[in-house]
């Protein structure tokens, strides 16, 4: 299996994206604040080590145990490159960083077209194929506003420190148009794993623009905007003429099948024709024939069926009010898109009905049967869940058609112990609860916490979700002064912030305040 580079890359930035403040400078992309700068390789080495332990079984049957080195998955590339007739052994050596000897690294230099080819081959695409020459998937309106959203919504805090002028943002901007092209793989990977990580990320938790988005999205010729691939193979034109005759041979196959149904159904229709001749003489003539009788027949039956099947649709529909009706208080909609916005006007509003769901166990619960929480997930998109919900929430049922049901999972801050499953609420209770509820107790964060529970609150777009999530972590971190002091924790994730926020490590880390509990009347000390 392949994994698209600038896919993998979009979803890396959107992860770390949360982390990026414009007041730290950093100098490299893929090494965090505090680490030393000549850590990357080292890093890298660790991560391909897990892999390896995790794969061990699977790699034990390619390469023997003592053979298992980093630089061998840059050998394991230089070998797949080469197996195809069409690749530059220079610019393999050039690509690996390898030396062709004194004599041939004077006289052969880095050549762009035969680098361009080898690179299309290392991200996976087959030289053998028709499709070898694919365009990268690129916005076909790059002056969309609703891009800058999506860029905003996604690399928001890495833009406003590199700025637009960074070479930074055309890399972001192919990241994005890679990132929609692939959601639908993405979402077939999250809906496998309840708890998968990326279910946080922010271009998921807004469908209107994730569905304009791909409207605009193709990895076909582009005029003005891309229009001719580089790196081709020699033969991929050939591939293409031999789909081309193949299609045709396989229209042409069809049409003559349809040919031969279409003359079966003209005999059909001949014999019909002269029967029908002969009954209706029949009729004429005073005789009762066997079809004229199973007419009789069938129009009687019909009769009786058709006055049953109204019965039967009338008593269906008066149960279906019924539960309607018996459901109107725990259904909520809402519409996840402001009004406001100065892209109202060509994008559709998206009503979102959250339901109940009925568990093995038999009890109903706001959230679906083996629903979980996202792994490692940072404060802002834990805060969007809290908010706004799971509204794109999906399960996939694995069938011929392999259908996908939308389920989507009402705000966190409406969950509570008798509408979640014991197991789930546990670990949102002991990990997410803490912190969010603790934000809600900013000032300005009351009103819309009590239009959520009234059920008077729409969906938060973006730009007000950031200015209430500001408003939270202010009063955070006035309320436990020492986790400023961490230069880490824009790092912590949500269940790491409940437990820096707990009583027992407030007590150990904070200052001594001396508060009364409006419960006991009992003066307590607590921490700050």
């Amino acid at each position: 299996m392949y994994i698209c580079l600038y896919t993998a890359l979009a979803v890396y930035f959107c992860v770390m994206n949360t982390i990026w403040v414009a007041s730290e400078s950093v100098d490299f992309i893929f090494i965090r604040n505090g680490s030393k700068k000549g850590s990357a390789s080292s890093n890298y080495c660790d991560y391909v080590r897990k892999w390896a332990d995790r794969c061990k079984d699977k790699i034990s049957l390619f390469i023997r145990p003592d053979h298992t080195n980093v630089h061998g998955v840059r050998k394991g590339s230089a070998t797949e490159a080469t197996s195809s007739p069409e690749t530059s052994l220079p610019s393999v050596f050039h690509r690996g960083e390898w030396s062709l000897g004194v004599v041939l690294d004077v006289y052969w230099k880095f050549a762009q077209k035969g680098d361009q080819l080898l690179g299309r081959i290392l991200a996976g695409l087959d030289p053998d194929s028709s499709t070898f020459d694919v365009l990268p998937p690129h916005f076909t309106k790059p002056d969309d506003p609703r891009i800058n959203v999506a860029m905003e919504l996604c690399f928001g805090n890495i833009l406003g420190m590199l700025g637009n002028d960074s070479f930074m943002h055309p890399i972001l901007l192919r990241c994005l148009a890679s990132l929609v092209h692939h959601e639908g793989s993405l979402r077939r990977i999250i809906n496998k794993i309840p708890q998968h990580p990326w279910k946080c990320l922010p271009i998921f938790c807004d469908e209107v623009l994730i569905n304009y988005l791909k409207t605009i999205v193709t990895t076909k010729p582009t005029p003005g905007i891309l229009v001719k691939s580089t790196g081709s193979a020699r033969h991929t034109k050939i591939m293409k003429a031999v789909d081309e005759i193949l299609d045709i041979v396989k229209e042409d196959k069809k049409e003559r099948a349809q040919l031969r149904e279409e003359r079966k159904l003209l005999l059909e229709d001949v014999k019909k024709v002269v029967k029908n001749a002969i009954e209706e003489k029949a009729m004429q003539n005073g005789h009762l024939t066997y079809e004229s009788f199973a007419k009789i027949i069938n129009e009687r039956e019909q009769k009786l069926v058709g006055s049953i099947q109204f019965t039967m649709d009338a008593a269906v529909q008066k149960m279906e009010e019924a539960m309607r009706k018996s459901k109107s208080t725990a259904a909520r909609i809402m519409q996840p898109h402001n009004p406001g916005s100065e892209t109202d006007e060509s994008i559709e509003t998206v009503q979102v009905t959250y339901q109940n769901y009925c568990h093995d166990d038999g009890h109903s619960y706001y959230v679906p049967n083996q629903y979980d929480l996202p792994q490692k997930t940072r404060m802002l998109p834990a805060f969007r869940l809290w908010i706004n919900g799971d509204a794109m929430n999906e399960k996939t049922i694995t069938n011929r058609s392999a259908a996908i049901i939308k389920e989507p999972v009402r705000p966190f801050l409406l969950w509570n112990k008798d509408q979640i499953p014991k197991r789930l609420w546990n670990k949102f209770k002991s990990g997410w609860l803490k912190v969010l509820s603790t934000m809600m107790e900013a000032e300005g964060l009351n009103a819309v916490k009590m239009a959520i529970l009234n059920g008077e609150q729409s969906h938060v777009d973006e730009r007000e979700m950031n200015l209430l999530f500001d408003e939270g972590m202010k009063y955070l971190l006035a309320r436990h002064e020492f986790i400023a002091k961490n230069k880490t924790f824009l790092q912590w994730t949500v269940t790491t912030w409940s437990h820096k926020i707990n009583y027992i490590s407030v007590l150990k880390n904070g200052t001594l305040h001396v508060i009364t509990f409006p419960m006991t009347g009992v003066s307590e000390r607590q921490c700050s």
